[in-house]
């Protein structure tokens, strides 16, 4: 019986060396890889890195500043901090402000990304970060076609930060919070690898874009036309039908009722535009319907 104990004491431990040895070679391995990429980084790109950091954390603190200072509001920025707690938490993302479902008022699927950023983070400067990282991202994609085409990482990065410093990004970034933020660096990645013809992270963008809001088409059609006529790609006119064709299809509506909540299908109108007439009160008893 002895025996046996000693032996099972030995095989724990030996395991939990193996273990402690594992963790040790990957954490080895994840180290050197780091260095190795980071002694392939140029001084412009450590530039630009910085800049866009440097915006980052800026924007981030000043907008929790504006927010603890009660500059915030309900509309826009109150409604997507319940729904996407809400859906963090696994319920209906009824927002009460509205009186309907966060996507009753847009299709902003994008916003299911965020999900797990309030598993870890469920505060409202999770979404002010990630607003002010979106939009500090769209550097990069500039940054790449201007080194490509002037072949200067210099006036690249000059162009970059010109980017970062434009008062329409900054105030974009101080208006409370709002999906469209994230366009900035979908679409100049997805005109990026158009433009080298590389279909797959062309798609992914594309499809990222249109994730963001119901009007993105308007962006993704003229893009898609302008593939399937100079770059003759094979996500040319498939991807510019799609884009045109999702205005049109049935879209989701949802029906908010007292207590609950009522989920039905409504055609669609064209490019997202609903008339004045049809918004608003759909009955006298406070009950809601967006299409």
């Amino acid at each position: 019986m002895v025996a046996a104990m000693t032996s099972t004491a030995e095989s724990s431990t030996v395991s939990v060396r193996s273990l402690r040895e594992r963790a040790t070679a990957t954490a080895t391995a994840l180290v050197r890889l780091v260095v190795r990429r980071a002694r392939k980084v140029t001084l412009w790109q450590a530039v630009l890195g910085l800049a866009i950091f440097g915006y980052v954390w800026y924007f981030t603190k000043t907008s929790l500043e504006i927010h603890h200072g009660l500059g915030t509001s309900a509309y826009d920025f109150g409604l997507y901090d319940q729904g996407v707690w809400l859906l963090s938490r696994l319920k209906a993302p009824f927002v009460t402000l509205m009186g309907r479902n966060l996507f009753g008022d847009h299709t902003s699927f994008i916003m299911l990304f965020l999900v797990p950023v309030y598993w870890v983070f469920p505060t409202a400067g999770a979404l002010l970060f990630t607003q002010s990282a979106a939009l500090g991202a769209g550097a990069i994609p500039i940054f790449l076609y201007a080194r490509q085409r002037l072949g200067s990482e210099a006036i690249a990065t000059l162009l970059g930060v010109a980017y970062l410093l434009h008062p329409i990004v900054g105030w974009t970034n101080f208006e409370q919070f709002h999906p469209d933020s994230f366009l900035g660096v979908f679409i100049g990645f997805a005109i990026y690898f158009a433009i080298n013809e590389r279909w797959r992270p062309y798609a992914v963008f594309v499809v990222l874009a249109l994730l963001v809001k119901e009007d993105v088409s308007l962006i993704v059609v003229p893009l898609g036309v302008w593939v399937a006529f100079r770059r003759i790609g094979p996500w040319g006119w498939p991807r510019s039908c799609l884009a045109w064709a999702t205005p049109f299809l049935p879209r989701l509506s949802l029906s908010a009722h007292r207590p609950g909540c009522r989920l039905s299908i409504r055609g669609g109108f064209p490019l997202g535009v609903q008339p004045d007439s049809l918004r608003g009160r759909s009955s006298d008893r406070g009950s809601y319907s967006t299409i």
